[in-house]
């Protein structure tokens, strides 16, 4: 099972809390470091999401020419934005065995940060016309990123906006050579619905009854419709109510609450090995 990173640096160790039990079930674990990470050169900042499925799909054939793995049973896990990235590797790489993906969203990347935003700005109780004020600046930010345009009306709206206390922490960037803007027009409006519904393997989604990064009931439709459309006929969508956005035990899902967390939801281990075992000969 090749392991997909979530968004940010991540290195080769990051998705392996999530997994790490299932060597004992006869599982193998491929994790490298992301772009531009540990020993990894490029960089993720500059990479589209074609670019990091490419990087996964090179490890599941890696995989394939070992003797001592099954090349019949080589799949991938992520996380987050390997949600995003998994069914891109499974829509490209036809010999995936599985797909498992934890907090994969069915909207754009834009959609889902927007999403993110209004949920902890309530969260903190900031009034509900300056969380439209900070809606409307972001839908500007997008509008530069994508097209190019409307530079002026963008940094005028920032500049009205300069004394709100949640400003710095929206991600609204301040100059027009910010490495931000790359990384919103390589990546922020990726549809992941193409890529869904070309999906033919067995699958598995979890989501988190408390993620306030992906909320769960619009991304787990948007991928029932896809894989239901894709003529897939083994996926399972399941939401966990009492996880957050990585399935840990929580009570609201914000991001103020994380420090304080002490495990993953127990049934998302058992969930795991069921399915797995069902579909995976050799677990045991």
């Amino acid at each position: 099972m090749v392991l997909v990173h979530g968004s940010g640096p991540e290195d080769r160790n990051a998705l392996l809390p999530f997994v790490r039990f299932v060597v004992r079930h006869g599982i193998a674990l491929l994790a490298y470091d992301k772009r531009g990470v540990g020993d990894s050169t490029g960089d993720w900042r500059n990479s589209s999401f074609n670019d990091l499925a490419g990087d996964a799909i090179a490890a599941m054939e890696f995989l394939r020419l070992r003797n001592d793995i099954d090349p019949k049973q080589i799949g991938a896990f992520g996380v987050s934005q390997g949600g995003w990235i998994g069914p891109l590797i499974a829509s490209r790489w036809k010999d995936t065995a599985f797909l498992i993906s934890v907090s994969g969203a069915g909207v754009t990347p834009a959609e889902e940060t927007l999403d993110y935003m209004q949920s902890e700005l309530r969260a903190n109780e900031v009034p509900a016309n300056e969380v439209a004020e900070a809606v409307s600046l972001i839908k500007l930010a997008y509008n530069y990123a994508r097209t190019g345009e409307r530079w002026d009306e963008y940094l005028a709206a920032r500049k009205n906006l300069e004394n709100r206390s949640w400003l710095p922490y929206i991600g609204a960037p301040a100059t027009r050579d910010d490495a931000q803007w790359v990384l919103m027009r390589l990546t922020y409006f990726y549809d992941p619905i193409p890529a869904l519904k070309n999906v033919h393997c067995p699958t598995l989604a979890f989501f988190g009854g408390l993620d306030v990064n992906v909320l769960p009931e619009k991304n787990k439709a948007k991928w029932e419709t896809a894989l239901k459309e894709s003529g897939n006929r083994d996926y399972t969508l399941l939401t966990l109510a009492e996880g957050n956005h990585v399935l840990m035990e929580a009570k609201t899902g914000s991001r103020e609450e994380f420090p304080s967390l002490q495990r993953f939801l127990p049934e998302y281990f058992g969930t795991l090995l069921t399915w797995m075992s069902h579909r995976i000969r050799g677990f045991n």
